[in-house]
């Protein structure tokens, strides 16, 4: 792509983690930005949970470790090394069997220095309860380590345990709407008006919140039949925000070609 193949175009950034990097990346190739987060990352404290989770899988290492994000991975490793449990948490999960869902978190771990056994070759969370689904379907009935992703609602966790498996979850941050929703707003009804050429989207929990905000503001239709149009392009990061950019209605997204899966670092 040359530097200017952007230019006379406007792309809205829904993101609020590492925006500001997408933005220069967008404006350095000619185009002009339009930024109103629909998420806010929130991490979160000792207090809620982490450091318990961390704690209670030093004393009974698990049989698998599931890591779902890079963010959460990261998160759950600083949390353990401000502590002085950064190597204990490593020399925990040596022995078991390490399943991302990801090429974000694979890469994190192996910065880390876990070695990765599997990785769901989608990226997607289907693929890990079916691979789990046949460690269940063979009696093997595991001690996991979930390191949830920041959906409150935390689906993976029940999922998980009505296959048989005991799940000790690790909460590293949330994902919730932002406390001021007005750039959000704005941008969303940029995209209702027709003065952004694409959206994109780099988490499956955004683009529910930007539905939500559009529903709230009465233009969810205006806003759908642009994207289902092709007026406004949508773009994903990642199958899972694709997935769900479908279920909304928005038409299928254009999405990146797949990362390969990372080397560890020596």
């Amino acid at each position: 792509m040359s530097l200017d193949a952007l230019s006379g175009y406007t792309v809205a950034v829904t993101a609020d983690r590492r925006a500001e990097e997408q933005i220069e990346l967008l404006e350095r190739r000619g185009a002009r930005v339009l930024h109103g987060a629909c998420i806010r990352t929130l991490p979160l404290s000792s207090a809620d949970g982490v450091l318990e989770a961390t704690e209670a899988i030093l004393a009974d290492p698990p049989d698998a470790v599931v890591l779902t994000t890079g963010i959460g991975t990261r998160g759950w490793i600083a949390a353990a090394e401000a502590v002085g449990h950064g190597e204990d948490l490593v020399d925990a999960v040596e022995g078991a069997m390490v399943l991302a869902r990801g090429p974000k978190a694979a890469g994190a771990a192996l910065t880390a220095g876990i070695e990765i056994t599997w990785r769901a070759p989608g990226a997607r969370t289907g693929e890990l309860l079916a691979h789990l689904g046949a460690e269940a379907a063979a009696g093997r009935r595991l001690r996991i380590a979930l390191q949830l992703d920041g959906d409150p609602d935390a689906p993976l966790v029940g999922a998980l345990e009505a296959l048989g498996h005991e799940v000790v979850p690790v909460p590293v941050y949330r994902w919730t709407l932002p406390v001021d929703t007005t750039p959000a707003l704005r941008l969303i009804a940029a995209v209702a008006d027709g003065e952004v050429d694409a959206v994109t989207f780099t988490a499956a929990y955004t683009v529910g919140n930007f539905l939500t905000l559009a529903e709230g503001a009465g233009v969810v239709e205006r806003v759908t039949e642009r994207f289902a149009s092709g007026e406004v392009t949508v773009a994903a990061i990642g199958p899972a925000c694709s997935e769900r950019i479908v279920a909304a209605g928005f038409g299928p997204p254009v999405e990146p070609a797949a990362q390969a899966m990372p080397r560890r670092r020596r």
